[in-house]
């Protein structure tokens, strides 16, 4: 199989037929491509297609690609490396040891192909569209953060032996995730973004946080330590578009970035998108009800970060002899590179190949632009206070204050323009 090319419908299920088992009962097949960016699927990077018999049994075929899809269709070449493949089926074998529930069922590997069939995870939404149209959910804050504690913990020194440690690191090092994330979040959005098409309105913002002296200063400093440090196993990908949520439920899939790093750059990505979500209810008609809406955004931020820190605690002290004021070091540190990773995150989605669906649903590039504006501004502030802030509540009091400051002053300016 060519891995430069997208099978179609018609050769997945070719394929499925002649390589698998799978549906080896099954008189009638068929597949449905699902490459797209909505409300039900959010993906940019492989091919994706749902095949389905006529008893309804559903199958996920995967098909990893060696380049971003979404950009290549944008004629934009953004390679990948094919050992993403090998992240995906192993660390999803870890987390369901180690996470169990938490992550789809495999069914077939094909590492030569690129190739890999999962579990159809049906009656979920993605998160993403969940915060878009403004569900609320219980619980779903205490799994997220046991999903991060448990990643945190059980593929780190504090649970392995420095032998099983560099074996797993080792291992994950062959997908090259670190230098991948290298260039999508610190070279093309801020470092050397060449000339990459935005949203017009925000250009000069977007510049001016680029090429701000003390924001370049920090993101070279988290860069450095990002690419140096291996702490425990990563998602890479850890996002609202990464997550299927229900009550009391979660399923994390898309783990071909799954690499050796920092686990707060998991944390980092998700707060990021979080705060697009908060961003973007800027952009539409404001009312009560969206305002409300933010306020529950940053309650859950605190409740996962919170609890993260709580079962990572509980599971190093009752687990390790690891002594607290060490522990106290390494959650000060984490949250310096949480808030780093989610400010750099935030500007990476504002681009129009990887504008984030938050920030897409708003079709006037006026009002979008609003959302945007408030965006920035949000990345730059969190940036220059990321080793001022000493906790997560006080991350949502400096978002409130944003908040309060942006609107204040864009009331200001219309008013001033009606005036004249």
């Amino acid at each position: 199989m060519n891995l430069e090319k997208m099978i179609t419908a018609k050769e997945a299920l070719k394929y499925l037929r002649e390589k698998t088992q799978i549906f080896a009962n099954s008189k009638k097949l068929s597949a449905k491509n699902l490459n797209s960016n909505t409300l039900s699927v959010n993906g940019y990077a492989n091919n994706l297609f749902l095949i389905k018999d006529e008893n309804n049994n559903k199958v996920v075929l995967k098909q990893v690609l060696t380049f971003v899809r979404k950009a290549a269709l944008e004629n934009v070449k953004i390679p990948l490396p094919k050992a993403r493949i090998y992240s995906e089926f192993y660390s999803l074998k870890f987390w369901k040891n180690s996470c169990s529930g938490y992550v789809p069922e495999v069914y077939f590997f094909d590492s030569d192909n690129n190739i890999i069939i999962f579990e159809y995870i049906e009656k979920m939404s993605l998160l993403r569209s969940a915060l878009i149209r403004k569900r609320r959910f219980k619980n779903i804050d205490y799994k997220i953060a046991s999903f991060l504690a448990k990643t945190a913990f059980y593929s780190s020194k504090y649970f392995l032996k420095e032998k099983e440690f560099n074996q797993l690191l080792n291992f994950f090092n062959k997908s090259d995730s670190i230098n991948v994330w290298d260039d999508l979040i610190f070279i093309r959005a801020i470092l050397e973004p060449g000339k990459r098409s935005i949203n017009s309105s925000i250009k000069a913002k977007v510049l001016d946080y680029r090429q701000d002296p003390k924001i370049i200063r920090k993101t070279k400093e988290i860069r450095a330590i990002f690419k140096s440090k291996k702490i425990s196993l990563m998602h890479g990908d850890f996002h609202s578009s990464n997550i299927f949520v229900e009550e009391n439920k979660i399923k994390v899939f898309d783990t071909e970035f799954a690499g050796f790093g920092l686990p707060s750059f998991d944390m980092g990505r998700l707060i990021g998108n979080f705060l697009l979500n908060y961003s973007s209810l800027l952009g539409l008609n404001y009312n009560i009800k969206r305002r409300s809406y933010q306020e529950y955004i940053l309650q859950l931020i605190i409740n996962i970060y919170n609890s993260f820190k709580y079962k990572l605690k509980k599971l190093i002290n009752t687990k390790t002899n690891f002594k607290k004021l060490s522990l106290n070091e390494y959650f000060d540190e984490y949250l310096y590179q949480m808030l780093s990773f989610a400010s750099l995150t935030i500007i990476s989605r504002l681009y129009n190949e990887g504008l984030c669906l938050d920030l897409k649903q708003i079709k006037n590039l006026e009002k979008r632009s609003i959302a945007q504006e408030f965006a920035v501004e949000i990345a730059k502030k969190i940036i220059y206070c990321n080793k001022e802030l000493k906790n997560i509540e006080d991350l949502a009091v400096l978002v409130e204050k944003i908040n309060y400051e942006f609107q204040y002053n864009k009331i200001k300016s219309w008013v001033i323009q009606v005036a004249q």
